[in-house]
């Protein structure tokens, strides 16, 4: 038995080349990781799509529990630390409730600009009532996610009518 936490242990990868080098890789788990899988195992019943969108999330998140949080030391993020921003892991936000919506509705016509659409997300919940969506071009629509993802839902994809349920996940 080893006395290492199993977060510590380390596993030696031999190098494939003309040196006789070996790599220990030491695997630390990183608690953030730990709770933001926690806060998916919670809201994955409450997020809209169903179906193959519902694969393509836990793909996604089957990706990144593997990978862990992106840090400096990997090219793409080197300026950009989440591990560093996300020291603390803040629950999702709740459906807005009245007092919310009523203090966006103030917010909305303290900052209108004339001429502007306006489209309002509350909480990252889109809210119809606060948006300006009168006289939209021919042919756009404006809806929630969660509308477009729902099984009712038809839209356009490649020039052809598609439900979100028929997408398939590489």
């Amino acid at each position: 038995m080893n006395s290492k936490p199993e977060a510590m242990r380390s596993s030696k990868m031999p190098l494939k080349a003309k040196t006789d080098l070996e790599m220990n890789l030491v695997l630390t788990k990183d608690e953030t990781a730990d709770v933001l899988g926690e806060e998916f195992a919670q809201a994955r019943k409450r997020l809209p799509g169903a179906g193959k969108v519902a694969q393509f999330r836990q793909q996604a998140f089957d990706a990144f529990a593997a990978a862990g949080l992106p840090h400096r030391r990997i090219e793409d993020w080197k300026y950009t630390d989440l591990r560093a921003l996300m020291r603390k892991v803040w629950p999702l936000a709740p459906a807005p409730d009245d007092e919310a919506l009523s203090r966006a509705a103030s917010m909305v016509e303290a900052h209108a600009i004339s001429g502007a659409r306006q489209l309002v997300l509350v909480d990252g919940v889109f809210v119809q009532t606060l948006s300006d969506l009168g006289g939209l071009e021919n042919g756009v629509r404006i809806r929630s996610l969660r509308e477009v993802l729902s099984p009712r839902c038809r839209f356009q994809l490649h020039g052809r009518r598609q439900r979100a349920s028929s997408l398939r996940p590489e």
